[in-house]
C-alpha cells in the first residue's frame, strides 16, 4: 500500500476573531497479492488408517489473485472561526469532503488450474462488475457543519456552559474500504475448490514421485463448475449509493455541557450526549416480499429459573419462507435502507463528576456514566426484506445468526417487537484518589462499578438463543420447516437489554509507593493489589439456551481475574 498526503492550513487573528482554514488531500494505492505452493493450500487428514497411514479427507484447490484498488481523492477543506462576543465563545465551521475510489486495471494470473484474465478500463470510466471492466467506484461530496458556544453564566469564570451540534462523515480506510473490494472483478472469479480426496496409491499425498497433482484421486465439488472462471454477481449496489452529493455514511452528534467551580480547586461537571446515524444501506433480497412467508406462529419459551418468569410464555410473530419460493434464482440489491422506511440507530449518553485537589498533592475523583441505545429496523421487517434478517445487519442488533430468520419479526409477551430494542440507561461508576504520606509515601486506589455483563449484541445484558426443535415448529407452523433449516427453529427467548442478572462488577485496586531521590536521580518502588476484594465478575457468559443437562448457558467465558499483588521498581537517570 502506498499513502500519499499533502495538506496546509492558515490563521487569521483579528479582534474578537480567529479565523482558519485549511485543507488535507490524500491518494493511495492498495495492492493483495495471494499465492499458494502449487496453489494448493490445505490437505486435510482426519486420524489414521489401519495401515498406519494419515487417513485422507480433502485438498484445497486455489487461484492466485492480484487485486489493485486506489484512492483517487480523498480531500477534505474547512473554514472556522471563533467569536468572542461578551461572555460567549462561538465556534462555527464548515467542512467540505470529497472522496473518490477506484479498482484499478489488472490481471488475474495463470495458475495451475486457471488461465489470467485482464481487466482494462470501462469505456464510461465506471467500474461494471458483471462486464469484467473496472473503473470509479465511489464519488462522494458532503458539506458538514460543525457549530459551537460556550457560555460564561456567572461572567467570573466560575461557571460555563458548552452545546454543540456536528456532522461527521464515516471513515472507510484505505482504497476506499470493503465497498470498493467488493466491486473489484476479482472477487466474482471462484477462487477456491475442496475437493474430497482418496489417497488411491497410497503414499499419503495427492501428489505423485514427480510432485504433480494426481486428479483422479480428487472428486468434483459443488463448486467445480465456477472454479477459476468468473460468475456474475448476483448482487448489485444501487447507484445512488457510490456517488452524489450527501450519500456517504455519516453521524450526527449533539452535546451538552457545564462545570462549575464549588471551590478552589473543587469543581464539578456533567455532559449529555447523543448520536445518530443516517445513510444506512441494506443488502435487499428481491426474490421476496412480506408474503413470501407463511405465519405468523407462535412457540411456547421452555421452563427455567433462569428465563423471564421462569419461563412457559410464548413468543410470536415468528415466520417461515414458503417453501416454493427457496428454488428461485438470487437476486440482491443494496441500496439505501430509507428506500424502505429507514431504521434508526441513536446512541446517548451522560456522565457526571467531580474532581478535588488539596493540600499536599491529596487528589479526588469521582464519576459516575451511563448510555443508551435505541435500534428500530421495524419498517425493513414489515416489508419483507428477507437479507435485513439474514445477514450482519441482524447481529448489529444483538439477534441475529446465520439461520434465525425470522428472530427480528418476534414479539415478545408484552408486546415489544424484537426489530424495535431499546437499552436502557447502564450506570458505571468510578471513585479513585491518592494522598501522600510522610517520608514521601504516596498512595492510590480506585474502585469500579460496571452493571451487567458485556455480551448482549449492542449492549450488555443477559440473551437466551434456543433452537426449537422441529417438531415442536412443525406442529406450530402446521407443515415442516423450509429446506436450510432442519435442526428447527432459532428464537431469542429474552427481550434485549431487559435481563443483567447479578453480574455486577465491583473492583478495587490499591497501590503504595515509596520515592527516594539522590541528587539527579530518582527511584521509586511500587506495591499493587490489583482486585483487592476477589471479585469473580464473569464479563462474557454463554448466551445459547438449552434444555439439555448439557447446557452451557450463563456459563462464563471471560471471567475478571483474580486477586494478585505485584511489585516493581522504577529508577529514572
Amino acid at each position: 500500500s502506498k499513502l500519499f498526503t499533502e495538506q496546509f492550513a492558515a490563521t487569521y487573528v483579528t479582534g474578537s476573531h480567529s479565523l482558519r482554514l485549511g485543507a488535507t488531500i490524500s491518494q493511495a494505492k492498495w495492492r493483495l497479492q495471494q499465492q499458494y505452493t502449487r496453489d494448493i493450500q490445505p490437505v486435510t487428514y482426519n486420524g489414521l488408517l489401519a495401515n498406519g497411514n494419515l487417513n485422507p479427507v480433502s485438498v484445497t484447490l486455489r487461484i492466485p489473485t492480484d487485486r489493485r484498488n486506489s484512492i483517487k481523492n480523498d480531500s477534505g477543506v474547512f473554514v472556522q472561526d471563533k467569536w468572542t462576543i461578551s461572555r460567549a465563545t462561538i465556534n462555527a465551521g464548515l467542512r467540505w469532503d470529497w472522496f473518490m475510489s477506484a479498482v484499478d486495471p489488472e490481471t488475474l494470473p495463470a495458475g495451475t488450474f486457471n488461465q489470467a484474465i485482464s481487466y482494462g478500463a470501462c469505456p464510461d470510466g465506471k467500474n461494471n462488475l458483471n462486464a469484467n471492466c473496472v473503473g470509479r467506484v465511489t464519488n462522494w461530496k458532503d458539506l458538514n457543519p460543525r457549530l459551537g458556544i460556550s457560555y460564561d453564566l456567572s461572567g467570573d469564570g466560575r461557571t460555563a456552559v458548552k452545546a454543540s451540534v456536528a456532522r461527521y462523515v464515516n471513515g472507510v480506510g484505505l482504497a476506499g474500504g470493503g465497498i470498493t473490494d467488493n466491486n473489484n472483478p476479482e472477487t466474482t472469479v471462484g477462487l477456491s475448490d475442496v475437493r474430497p480426496w482418496r489417497d488411491l496409491d497410497g503414499n499419503g499425498s495427492p501428489f505423485d514421485a514427480n510432485g504433480n497433482l494426481q486428479p483422479g484421486e480428487l472428486s468434483p465439488s459443488a463448486a467445480t463448475p465456477n472454479f477459476g472462471r468468473n460468475v456474475a454477481s448476483t448482487t448489485l449496489t444501487d447507484p445512488k449509493v457510490l456517488e452524489g452529493w450527501f450519500a456517504r455514511a455519516y453521524n450526527l452528534e449533539y452535546t451538552v455541557s457545564a462545570q462549575h467551580e464549588l471551590a478552589p480547586r473543587v469543581s464539578i461537571s456533567g455532559g449529555w450526549y447523543r448520536r445518530q446515524f443516517g445513510n444506512q444501506t441494506v443488502t435487499v433480497d428481491q426474490r421476496y416480499d412480506r408474503s413470501s412467508y407463511d405465519g405468523p406462529f407462535c412457540l411456547t419459551a421452555p421452563s427455567d429459573p433462569n428465563l423471564p418468569g421462569g419461563g412457559g410464555y410464548q413468543v410470536c410473530g415468528l415466520y417461515d419462507l414458503k417453501p416454493a419460493l427457496l428454488s428461485l434464482p438470487p437476486s440482491s440489491l443494496l441500496t439505501f435502507s430509507r428506500n424502505y422506511g429507514g431504521e434508526t440507530n441513536i446512541y446517548q449518553g451522560y456522565d457526571l463528576s467531580l474532581i478535588a485537589r488539596f493540600k499536599q498533592g491529596a487528589f479526588l475523583q469521582a464519576g459516575i456514566s451511563a448510555t443508551r441505545r435505541v435500534f428500530d429496523e421495524c419498517n425493513l421487517v414489515d416489508a419483507g426484506i428477507k437479507s435485513v434478517i439474514l445477514d450482519g445487519t441482524a447481529a448489529a442488533i444483538g439477534v441475529g445468526t446465520a439461520n434465525a430468520a425470522t428472530e427480528l419479526t418476534e414479539i415478545y409477551p408484552d408486546g415489544t417487537k424484537a426489530c424495535h430494542q431499546e437499552y436502557p440507561y447502564r450506570p458505571d461508576a468510578k471513585l479513585l484518589g491518592s494522598y501522600t504520606l510522610p517520608l514521601d509515601i504516596q498512595l492510590s486506589g480506585t474502585y469500579q462499578f460496571t452493571r451487567g455483563v458485556q455480551t448482549g449484541g449492542a449492549g450488555p445484558a443477559i440473551l437466551a438463543t434456543w433452537t426449537a426443535p422441529a417438531a415442536t415448529v412443525t406442529q406450530a407452523l402446521g407443515r415442516p420447516l423450509s429446506a436450510g433449516r432442519p435442526s428447527g427453529e432459532i428464537v431469542s427467548l429474552i427481550e434485549p437489554g431487559t435481563q443483567y442478572g447479578q453480574f455486577n462488577l465491583n473492583q478495587v485496586d490499591l497501590r503504595a509507593s515509596k520515592r527516594f531521590k539522590f541528587g539527579q536521580y530518582r527511584f521509586r518502588i511500587d506495591f499493587d493489589a490489583y482486585n483487592v476484594l476477589n471479585s469473580n465478575w464473569p464479563f462474557t457468559v454463554t448466551n445459547t439456551f438449552s434444555t439439555l443437562a448439557s447446557s452451557q448457558w450463563l456459563r462464563p467465558t471471560n471471567v475478571l481475574q483474580s486477586r494478585f499483588f505485584k511489585l516493581g521498581a522504577q529508577f529514572d537517570f
